[in-house]
């Protein structure tokens, strides 16, 4: 039995040296380049990971001075933002975001587009009729007199650009068809709003860890939260540019240091919870880093009549639809139960009574838990996305096919 497995590791040596052999120089340098391609995506993306944690580090030095005013703080802090927002600039995965939100936009505007398609092939048929003197078989029939008479007819018909009582309702059910059809096509350029809702708190992740060991302070959520922040920031500046007013954050944990420091970054830091209605006054994006499920509801909730103008970059919504889900199924109780933290099921009633679109909130809140629902119907677009450094669970940006629920 031993000379057997000798003798077959003999024969297989043998044949791949063969192989080996009849190999052509091409496919030896060709394998030559994908080997160094490979060490220096490697050796790359280590010296990322270490620029991370070096800057991560910085940070939690930084939050750990004892004895250094807050202004000096939060300017350091600003600085290590700032050179996390370059860093990040500077990557493939900020390469790889750029063209899946663009990649997302063109879907979007796609199945928008089909969706006007049919009716607008109706009504080009309905209004389009074979001219006089065409036969059925597509040539023209000789009737020189009969067009001779028809003609000044036509041109005075085109000169006038005043519509008939007849077309008038034809060319406003027209613009009421191309506004629309603006409407539905999401154009990253034209969003008008950008709100980061639960970010978290550097401050208070320093006081929590504070109480213990100086060493406390969890270096993995610290520089998610750090990329996080300048993940917004390169948003804000980079994908962005027409924005109406200054980007909004929101988080019941921020305290000083980090009001301070948002502001610093040019973000406008809202003192009370908001509507999360945005996207009635225009295209909203909304950034939500590892929010809990319930606040996504009550994101969407507060959107229904205008969800086509709504954009949410976080966790993946079908995951976290998903997992509850799941959940339900296996504990046998409603999806909105244990779960949820306390006060979250009054936040999404709350933003539930707001809508008053045709569809009423409420009857979709009743009809069973929003996120389930919204795939269920088809409504959400959810593209992934490469996590920058930034979140350790799988991200996404979610579009929507539908103005309501």
């Amino acid at each position: 039995m031993h000379m057997e497995a000798r003798e077959f590791g003999a024969f297989r040596t043998a044949g791949v040296a063969a192989i080996e052999a009849r190999q052509s120089p091409r496919d030896s340098s060709r394998m030559d380049r994908r080997g160094r391609g490979s060490t220096a995506a490697a050796a790359a993306s280590s010296l990322r990971q270490q620029q991370q944690q070096q800057l991560t580090l910085q940070l939690a030095d930084v939050l750990q001075q004892p004895h250094t005013q807050q202004a000096d703080k939060v300017a350091s802090a600003a600085q290590l933002v700032n050179q996390a927002v370059a860093a990040l600039l500077a990557s493939p995965d900020w390469l790889q975001l750029q063209q899946t939100f663009q990649l997302a936009a063109r879907q979007h505007n796609t199945a928008a587009q089909q969706a006007f398609q049919p009716a607008n092939a109706r009504s080009s048929s309905s209004n389009t009729s074979r001219p006089s003197g065409s036969s059925p078989w597509g040539f023209a029939l000789r009737q020189p007199k009969q067009q001779a008479a028809q003609q000044p007819e036509q041109q005075n018909s085109s000169s006038s650009s005043w519509p008939t009582p007849a077309q008038a309702p034809r060319q406003q059910q027209q613009q009421q068809q191309q506004q629309q059809r603006q409407q539905q096509q999401w154009d990253w350029a034209g969003v008008q709003q950008f709100m980061v809702l639960g970010q978290g708190s550097l401050g208070n992740l320093y006081a929590d860890s504070s109480r213990g060991s100086p060493s406390a302070l969890p270096p993995a959520r610290l520089g998610f939260r750090l990329f996080q922040l300048a993940l917004a920031v390169a948003l804000h500046q980079a994908l962005l540019p027409g924005l109406a007013s200054a980007p909004a954050a929101y988080d019941p944990d921020y305290d000083s240091f980090d009001r301070a420091l948002l502001r610093e970054l040019g973000f406008e830091v809202l003192a009370d919870e908001p509507s999360y209605g945005v996207a009635g006054s225009g295209p909203a994006l909304l950034y939500m880093p590892c929010c809990p499920r319930e606040l996504y509801a009550a994101v969407l909730a507060a959107n229904n009549g205008h969800l086509q103008q709504l954009a949410v970059f976080g966790t993946s919504m079908r995951s976290l639809a998903d997992t509850q889900a799941l959940v339900a199924a296996l504990t046998a109780e409603p999806a909105a139960s244990a779960a949820a933290p306390a006060g979250a099921s009054n936040i999404i009633n709350r933003m539930l009574d707001v809508s008053s679109t045709e569809q009423s909130s409420s009857a979709v809140a009743q009809q069973g838990d929003v996120l389930q629902l919204a795939y269920q119907r088809g409504c959400v677009l959810e593209m992934p996305c490469p996590d920058c450094a930034a979140h350790g669970v799988g991200v996404a940006v979610h579009l929507f096919r539908t103005a309501q629920l």
